[in-house]
């Protein structure tokens, strides 16, 4: 038995590369629909949004927000939907992460600023 529950530990940890982070961090779609991470990692991000349709296998750009004294990080992203879920009252999108970018802009420059 102690050898069975071994492989299908070693299976999940193949199967998950990285580690995923609990986060709420503001992701912004392309066509400028704003959403809410729950986790990331260093491949992946998995966010809810409101009411916008995408599919499997879709091809998205999104950029992630970090505010950092005064700043923000914003992470450019582009990445392929994996999964697509309807929660209560949001649809939760995981997604792998194909490319990425890292800048820092002013938070007046942010597409979330207030």
């Amino acid at each position: 038995m102690a050898s069975e529950a071994s492989r299908t530990v070693e299976v999940i940890t193949h199967t998950r590369a990285d580690e995923r982070v609990a986060s709420q961090v503001p992701v912004v779609l392309e066509s400028g629909t704003v959403g809410l991470t729950r986790n990331v990692s260093p491949r992946g991000v998995y966010f809810t949004i409101d009411d916008v349709l995408l599919a499997e296998g879709q091809l998205i750009r999104f950029t992630l927000e970090f505010d950092q004294a005064g700043d923000v990080l914003q992470l450019d992203c582009e990445a392929r939907v994996v999964r697509v879920e309807r929660l209560d009252e949001t649809i939760g999108v995981g997604a792998k992460i194909v490319a990425s970018r890292l800048k820092r802009v002013s938070a007046e420059d942010s597409p979330t600023a207030a």
